[in-house]
């Protein structure tokens, strides 16, 4: 599964919404993918893939969190 899939399932009864807005405006375009990158790297870390401290993964988790509560506005938004 690529990451795109991952926000994608994630916010699953929004796709089209999501679809939607990624195509129409650069910014979400540009949330969506560091959502992505974070998601990536939380996943790498957990798999232990790569090392970071526990403070680290913890913040990375926060900024996840942070970008997620930003698309679930956008999608709150555009409905």
């Amino acid at each position: 599964m690529s990451y795109s899939e991952t926000v994608v399932q994630e916010f699953s009864n929004s796709k089209e919404i999501l679809q939607f807005l990624q195509m129409k405006n650069p910014h979400i375009a540009e949330i969506m993918s560091r959502y992505r990158a974070l998601n990536k790297m939380i996943h790498r870390i957990e798999a232990g893939i790569e090392t970071a401290s526990d403070f680290r993964l913890t913040e990375l988790k926060k900024r996840r969190l942070v970008l997620n509560d930003e698309i679930e506005q956008l999608i709150v938004h555009e409905r």
